[in-house]
């Protein structure tokens, strides 16, 4: 159970085996956690190194007494522990895949698994943990728990809601369409629906196989089943109990808000800052400094409520609350043992806790229609239990928290634990009449058909191998993406920001994004949603359909010798080669979509659209797939990356400006902006051009000349504030006709400063005769010389340019007039209207737009 003290466990082994001459490692599924343990391993034993793994951090247990580490991390790496050292795994339960289970070596003597739920839905326990630790040696419940004092006593109101008319219809629908869809499952292909648990589980597996022919309709059946879990989630009438419970949070010594989803999180929120109460929703959408600073204010109490969709249910310090409130839970019995577990700590005053569990009525919710809900267990152990309806009983349920006078509840209304488990036991004297438990008001046909929908039970029966958290190194990505991988990753885009349980399966993350982005229009979910319906590959796979792919090569290779002599069964086996080698480079490309998107999204916002870098990207992976040599023992996705890269930053470089700038010019902007930054962070201040260019090897001039190529250009459509004042760059009342005339003379005098052929050069290399801006290599063709010689004329005439334009503006008198009479254009509107003649006009008569086209 929660809030047993098992770290001190934990530590107690540590000492006994430091004491011994051992060594000894932590291993944690997250950040929270290795703080947590790091801090208290330092304050424990403050004469031992304390080192971590993961988070930034890569210490060897060689090199250190005890080593808290990420389970991510120590899966990849080999721990070198002895016969002596001890292996302290928190949260143990979630060790029971094979992702974490590679973290569980065999050559640690000593082995703790620490948990406060040990029990999984598959056979992770059975497989991976019994073997590795051993059977349970321990096992803390309430009763032994209140009587030793570890806990503090607890009482636990029931309270049941009517969903509104509209939230009821939408409820049955989905009741319905899961039954249909539940018959043509058993029926047509053969799955039966009981038990339900494993039902749920069948269609979990095959929701992830699109190639089964019952795919879709397990997929259907979950769909409705989220879409049903989501509406229980946020219900109105559950907000409205929470704001009656205004007197109760008021007087409480920290309260928490459990909910499912982060929208109901911040109403949840809102409404007691609307009643004047400091509260703050916390999820996993935060960054970690603003979770770190609403967590610290709860704890210095600041904050008066923390309101959390599933991130305090587990591996996190929670400050001391005596108020727990779930608006929307599950029958799962380790979230219910979590969150009661945080607000068991005993009291320093002796105060009990109080847990409140709002339900809808007559819904899978309805504890009533679950004598074997995990909830039955607990509420044996209560100091008291009280079942009331709302808004009838509103004015009770205040009075059994103890409204009034905070913790302290009316002593009428105290009673003893209950002895029996069922919500239907006797009556305790002192509740009646009128305190009486809750009854479920349903007519008998609807209390039948609640109990046929409730036999439809949400998800947390069953039980997935859940996603390996990021390490630290991966956090930021994880965060921006989402967790392709969690949710996966696909966060960014995922509307509803719902909060799974480790339970709950991927299938119903799957079926419920595909409600939401059946009827959405945003091009980006509905590319996202359908480059997810492709399972990702295992390194076997990857070498397989590489093979496939090079033979398909082959195979075209082959059948385009025309030499080649083939009869009609070889030739009909080759285009088989092909045609087999295309399949498998499609299933190789669309497999490996989401590792172009994740890396797509560090490019947004440098002037090119999200779906574009994806389009640029997908380009870069086309190539990759080609190029990919399976041989090398290399994984696709590692050799995929640095093609997708490349061709993001070319492309960027190449559109993401309306005034092109070189490849070659993008990388050292790009190195001056590191340079700068790392500089802002060492002396707290902007750099100078000086300091600038002593890291960069350049003059000062040159680095106010790269400064200004990274200059963004200005919009002349742009709005600006009233009173900024700024030169007018084009005159709205001017007459287009002599405007072009203007710039079609000022093209000539330009050009007028070098040779002919010079300026013929730089008309075609920038499209300033008309037409798109040509490569050297193309202009070298027209010349007859090499690429290089016509970039040193460029050169050259654009230094000479530059000179003439900045000297002391004798600029109007052409060097070579005689030899220029001849128009470099074919027509005047050809300059007029060239791409080189509109940046010109942008730039302020500058050559600057010259250059930045090099």
């Amino acid at each position: 159970m929660t809030g047993a003290g098992k770290t001190f466990v934990g530590l107690e082994a540590a000492r006994e085996t430091l004491g011994d001459g051992g060594r000894v490692v932590v291993l944690v599924p997250t950040t929270e956690l290795q703080e947590q343990w790091f801090r208290t391993l330092v304050e424990t034993f403050p004469d031992a190194d304390v080192g971590r793994l993961g988070g930034g951090r890569s210490d060897e247990l060689t090199d250190c007494h005890v080593l808290v580490a990420l389970v991510q991390s120590a899966s990849r790496r080999t721990l070198r522990s002895q016969a002596t050292d001890l292996v302290v795994a928190d949260e143990c339960h979630r060790y029971g895949t094979p992702v974490y289970a590679d973290a569980l070596e065999p050559g640690f003597g000593r082995r703790l698994g620490l948990t406060a739920t040990f029990e999984r839905e598959d056979d992770g326990v059975e497989q991976l943990l019994v073997p590795y630790f051993g059977p349970v040696v321990f096992h803390l419940w309430y009763d032994r728990a209140l009587a030793d004092g570890v806990i503090a006593p607890f009482d636990i109101a029931l309270v049941g809601v009517r969903l509104t008319g509209l939230e009821q219809q939408a409820y049955d629908n989905a009741a319905d369409r899961m039954e249909q869809v539940g018959r043509s499952l058993q029926h047509v292909h053969g799955i039966p629906r009981e038990p339900h648990g494993q039902f749920l589980k069948t269609l979990n597996r095959l929701a992830q196989s699109p190639a089964d022919p019952a795919s879709r309709a397990a997929r259907a059946y979950l769909a409705p089943m989220s879409e049903r879990r989501r509406l229980l989630a946020a219900s109105r009438n559950k907000i409205d109990v929470l704001a009656a419970l205004e007197p109760v949070v008021r007087t409480a010594q920290g309260a928490l808000v459990f909910t499912q989803t982060k929208e109901s999180a911040e109403s949840a929120a809102t409404v007691f800052e609307d009643a004047g109460i400091p509260a703050a929703a916390l999820y996993s959408g935060l960054d970690r400094d603003e979770r770190r600073g609403r967590m610290d204010a709860f704890r210095e109490r600041t904050s008066q409520l923390l309101a959390a969709p599933r991130v305090l249910d587990e591996g996190v310090d929670v400050p001391e609350a005596d108020l727990a409130v779930i608006v929307a839970g599950s029958r799962s019995r380790r979230q219910l043992v979590q969150r009661l577990g945080r607000v068991l700590r005993p009291k320093t005053d002796g105060r009990h806790a109080r847990l409140v569990l709002l339900f809808a009525s007559g819904t899978v919710e309805d504890p009533t229609l679950f004598p074997d809900s995990p909830l039955m267990s607990v509420l044996p152990h209560g100091r008291r239990r009280g079942d009331f309806t709302v808004p009838q009983d509103t004015r009770t349920l205040l009075d059994f928290l103890g409204a009034a006078s905070g913790n302290r509840a009316d002593p009428s209304l105290v009673v003893e634990p209950t002895s029996s488990c069922p919500l239907a036991a006797e009556q305790p004297p002192e509740l009646e009449p009128n305190h009486a438990p809750r009854e479920v008001r349903t007519p008998r046909k609807k209390a039948a058909a609640g109990a046929r929908k409730a036999r439809s039970a949400d998800a947390e029966s069953v039980q997935i191998a859940p996603a390996p958290d990021a390490d630290a190194e991966e956090v930021e990505l994880e965060e921006d993406e989402a967790d392709l991988a969690d949710e996966p990753a696909v966060p960014a885009a995922a509307s509803g920001s719902f909060e799974w349980d480790e339970e709950e399966s991927l299938a119903l993350q799957k079926a419920r994004k595909d409600a939401e982005l059946a009827t959405s229009t945003d091009a980006v979910r509905a590319y996202l949603k359908l480059i997810g319906r492709v399972a990702l590959l295992t390194a076997e796979q990857e070498v397989d359909l590489a093979r496939r792919v090079e033979a398909g090569l082959y195979a075209a290779h082959k059948l385009a010798d025309t030499d080649a002599k083939f009869t009609p069964t070889m030739r009909r086996d080759l285009n088989w080669v092909v045609r087999d080698g295309e399949r498998a480079k499609t299933h190789l490309l669309e497999a490996n979509l989401r590792l172009v998107v994740s890396l797509a999204k560090r490019y947004t916002g440098r002037g090119m659209a999200f779906l574009d870098l994806i389009q640029e990207g997908n380009l870069g992976l086309i190539r990759a797939v080609e190029k990919f040599d399976y041989t090398k023992g290399v994984k696709f996705s590692t050799y995929a990356t640095w093609w997708i890269r490349q061709a993001i930053t070319r492309a960027m470089a190449d559109q993401a400006r309306t005034i092109r700038i070189p490849v070659h010019m993008v990388e050292v902007i790009n190195k001056l902006g590191r340079i700068r930054r790392e500089l802002l962070q060492e002396h707290g201040r902007e750099p100078t051009a000086e300091e600038l260019a002593v890291e960069m090897d350049l003059t000062p001039a040159a680095v106010l000349e790269i400064k200004a190529y990274a200059r963004a250009p200005w919009s002349l459509d742009e709005l600006l504030e009233l009173d900024l004042e700024l030169p007018v760059l084009v005159d709205a009342t001017s007459d287009p006709g002599s405007e072009h005339a203007g710039w079609i003379q000022w093209g000539r005098d330009v050009l007028g400063f070098v040779h002919q052929r010079e300026a013929k050069i730089l008309s075609l290399r920038h499209g300033l005769g008309g037409g798109e801006p040509q490569t050297l290599d193309e202009i070298g063709q027209v010349y007859g010389v090499t690429r290089e010689r016509i970039r040193q004329i460029e050169s050259k005439a654009l230094a000479r340019l530059q000179q003439k334009l900045e000297g002391d503006g004798s600029w109007r008198e052409p060097i070579a007039a005689s030899a220029n009479s001849r128009p470099i254009f074919d027509n005047q509107s050809d300059l007029a209207s060239s791409p080189g003649a509109r940046e010109l006009r942008v730039q302020d008569r500058g050559l600057s737009s010259l250059k930045l086209s090099r």
